[in-house]
């Protein structure tokens, strides 16, 4: 069994007119929540000469007690809207949490993983693909499982309508130890040492 966090609650959407919009309705993290991936709704972007970000709450889990089957996944697509031969954007996905110095409680502003996908490279696909990065361990052990953050940017390449769609975002994390029973072996000191 598992435990998901989606997204919950819309943070923040820059850009002006390039900012991420979303298919219908005017809560863009309701496009991306599904429990099941669905590519029916979806948040984009579209660029016509300015950088896009847009970070959206993710819901709380029980501490797992656990730095293993962490699995942030999210669905992704580009598109060269005016048919010009461009590269797609550079798109960088970034899970946020707490700052681990305790400063700004519950604004997410730390980057915990952050992911490029690179004009250079053009490892986005024409359409919707899932993605899936498995934390490692030291990641794991610092996620704040009551203050998690899923942030997209759109960086500005030629201006020319080239558009990123994300349809579905969510983060996996094992089941929490039943009350009363064995914690997992794999738990790491840290943890040990904050349950004694």
């Amino acid at each position: 069994m598992a435990q998901f966090a989606r997204p919950n609650e819309d943070e923040l959407n820059w850009g002006g007119g390039d900012a991420f919009a979303a298919s219908s309705g005017s809560d863009l993290y309701a496009m991306i929540d599904e429990t099941s991936a669905s590519d029916s709704d979806y948040i984009s972007s579209s660029d016509s000469g300015s950088d896009a970000t847009y970070k959206v709450h993710l819901s709380s889990v029980t501490d797992p007690v656990s730095s293993s089957g962490h699995i942030l996944r999210y669905r992704l697509k580009w598109e060269d809207a005016m048919e010009m031969g461009v590269d797609q954007p550079d798109v960088t996905v970034k899970l946020l949490i707490d700052n681990p110095d305790g400063s700004a409680p519950g604004e997410c502003n730390y980057s915990l993983l952050s992911k490029t996908h690179s004009s250079s490279s053009n490892t986005l696909d024409t359409s919707f693909s899932t993605e899936a990065i498995t934390l490692s361990t030291s990641q794991a052990n610092s996620v704040s499982y009551s203050s998690l953050c899923f942030q997209i940017k759109r960086e500005t390449a030629f201006g020319a309508g080239e558009t990123v769609y994300l349809s579905w975002v969510e983060l996996e994390v094992p089941d929490a130890p039943a009350a009363g029973g064995a914690l997992p072996m794999a738990m790491n000191t840290y943890k040990q040492m904050r349950n004694n």
